[in-house]
């Protein structure tokens, strides 16, 4: 869908500055091969805009907030669905410190239209 293929966009153009620290694949949701590996960071295989791993990693613990890389950063608020909570500031702070990423994935919702917040189950 468009607002996904934007975030795409703009994380490829962000993560240029990482290329040579990170090795950086990019998975198409809505093809099945990927679903196990989808499952196994914890993302639903359906209804799902966008998610990020670091290191196999889907969240980071950064100023005190636990913050989930999946479902649309701030940028992308504009569109009102599928709101997650994190911005490229923090997912900077992640890459360039890899310490705060936390252990266990947290398991995310799969919610058709989104509910216009980030949608994750606790552990």
């Amino acid at each position: 869908m468009p607002p996904s293929l934007e975030t795409r966009g703009k994380i490829e153009t962000f993560l240029e500055a990482f290329q040579d620290e990170y090795e950086i694949r990019y998975l198409d949701m809505t093809d099945s091969t990927n679903a196990v590996l989808m499952k196994g960071l914890g993302l639903p295989t359906e209804h799902f805009p966008f998610g990020l791993a670091v290191n196999g990693r889907t969240s980071a613990e950064i100023d005190g907030e636990t913050i989930v890389f999946t479902h649309f950063p701030d940028f992308m608020h504009h569109i009102g669905k599928h709101r997650g909570n994190w911005t490229l500031e923090h997912l900077e702070k992640a890459l360039k410190d890899p310490g705060m990423l936390l252990p266990e994935n947290p398991v995310v919702k799969s919610v058709p239209g989104g509910s216009g917040k980030q949608e994750h189950e606790e552990e």
